[in-house]
């Protein structure tokens, strides 16, 4: 058993280390695939949880329990992905590259850019794994170095370059929107803004009483995937802030008008997690007494923008009740 399975100890017994050692390429010889293959020790090298490890190696091996695999020996089984419509066989390559929600979950982390780039492309699971333990080192470096460079380049912005629109918030537009509203109705404006090269995102919040005086203005620093889930985080955070504020009547005001659209409509024009976002931001909604969203151009959104941007350049935080920021002071 032990010269057909591997190497013993010194006194002819197989043990379990010995096996262990195989296996993880430490011994060179006996045709040991291990000891030639350099994604083994990339692997097992890796200063992850071993369960992480573990799964990796399946994935290389192709052996994850996927509907492939696990029907691959019988007649007339159904292989398709249930969680997608596209009719797609369940396969490693589908579960982690090409499914809509994996490609959700790749577009938050910092490899982004690559690993969709991937996921377009028609790689192998098994290649695609001996790709990044090849060269995980390198591009952690390199992508070390443009994260710092991005950050520079965000700290050296000047809030007080940001352009503002000369329109004020009146007019026809405005007054249509806000007409018959409670008396103690108050105005959210909110605005998001999203960098697409790093997806940091800032949510900004004007709160103004029904006659038009500044009540309130709260940023919220973030990560969004794409402009539209900034705007939609947006919705929900304006009425739980509004709560908070001990407000039951409350009219929303935004420039993301597919956002406000879906929102009033329950049409299914966004992705679907934004759809998500917006349900519970309806959920959020049920304790107001009043409530309503409504969509007007940037003109008539032009502080919240400020403070949206303040927030996604500065990465900061901040709420400010009963007084006005001093980035929005000069444009009051």
């Amino acid at each position: 058993m032990t010269d057909s399975f591997g190497p013993s100890q010194k006194n002819g017994q197989f043990t379990v280390k010995s096996a262990y050692k195989l296996i993880s390429g430490q011994f060179a010889h006996m045709h040991n695939p291990s000891s030639i293959n350099p994604t083994y020790k990339s692997l097992w090298k890796l200063r992850v949880l071993p369960k992480v490890q573990l799964f990796i190696w399946k994935c290389h091996e192709k052996i994850l329990p996927t509907k492939s695999n696990v029907y691959k020996f019988s007649v007339g089984r159904d292989i398709t992905c249930r969680m997608c419509n596209a009719s797609a066989n369940e396969t490693a390559e589908h579960i982690i590259l090409h499914f809509p929600f994996a490609k959700a979950v790749w577009s938050l982390t910092p490899y982004r850019d690559l690993l969709i780039q991937d996921s377009n492309m028609s790689i192998s699971i098994s290649d695609w794994v001996s790709k990044w333990l090849a060269t995980l080192i390198s591009k952690k470096r390199l992508l070390a170095l443009k994260m710092i460079n991005e950050t520079e380049q965000l700290l050296k912005c000047d809030v007080s370059q940001i352009g503002i629109p000369p329109t004020n918030p009146v007019g026809v537009d405005y007054n249509a929107t806000t007409i018959d509203l409670p008396d103690d109705c108050v105005i959210v404006y909110c605005d998001a803004s999203h960098d697409s090269n790093s997806n940091l995102s800032g949510i900004g919040l004007v709160m103004n009483d029904n006659a038009g005086n500044f009540l309130g203005c709260k940023i919220i620093f973030g990560i969004a995937r794409n402009a539209e889930e900034a705007e939609s985080l947006a919705l929900p955070e304006a009425a739980i802030w509004t709560r908070e504020k001990g407000k039951e009547n409350a009219c929303f005001i935004s420039d993301a008008k597919v956002v406000i659209d879906c929102l009033k409509s329950n049409n299914n024009q966004l992705c679907w997690y934004n759809i998500s976002i917006l349900n519970d931001c309806k959920s959020v909604l049920e304790s107001f007494m009043f409530s309503k969203f409504e969509f007007l151009n940037r003109s008539f959104t032009y502080l919240d923008d400020i403070a949206a941007k303040h927030g996604r350049k500065n990465r900061v935080n901040g709420e400010w009740f009963g007084y006005i920021p001093y980035f929005l002071t000069e444009h009051l």
